[in-house]
C-alpha cells in the first residue's frame, strides 16, 4: 500500500494531465451531446442521445474524481504515511539500545 501512495506521489503531475486531457474530451463531448440532445425531434431519438449525454457526464465525473483523490491522496494521506513510519521506526531503533 505504501509503495502505491508513493508511486502516485512521484507521478502526480502525469496523472494530472492525464485525467485533464480526458476531463477535457469528456467535457467537449457532453457539450456536443448536449446540443444534439436539444435538436432531437422524436423521443426515441432524444433517449438515445440523452443516454449518450448522462454517459459523457459519467466519465466526465470519473476524471474529476480521479484528480480528487489524486489530490487528496498526494497532499494528505502521503506526507502523514511517512511520518507514521518514520516515527515507527524511530522508536524501533530506540528500543533495541
Amino acid at each position: 500500500m505504501t509503495d502505491i501512495l508513493l508511486f502516485i506521489a512521484d507521478s502526480e503531475t502525469w496523472i494530472y494531465v492525464l485525467l485533464g486531457v480526458a476531463g477535457l474530451v469528456y467535457a467537449r463531448l457532453a457539450v456536443l451531446r448536449y446540443l444534439e440532445a436539444r435538436r432531437a425531434m422524436f423521443g426515441l431519438e432524444r433517449d438515445r442521445a440523452l443516454a449518450r449525454l448522462r454517459q459523457a457526464l459519467g466519465m466526465l465525473s470519473v476524471a474529476l474524481a480521479g484528480a480528487l483523490m489524486t489530490f487528496v491522496l498526494a497532499t494528505f494521506v502521503v506526507p502523514l504515511q511517512v511520518t507514521i513510519v518514520s516515527f515507527c521506526t524511530a522508536k524501533k531503533e530506540a528500543l533495541n539500545r
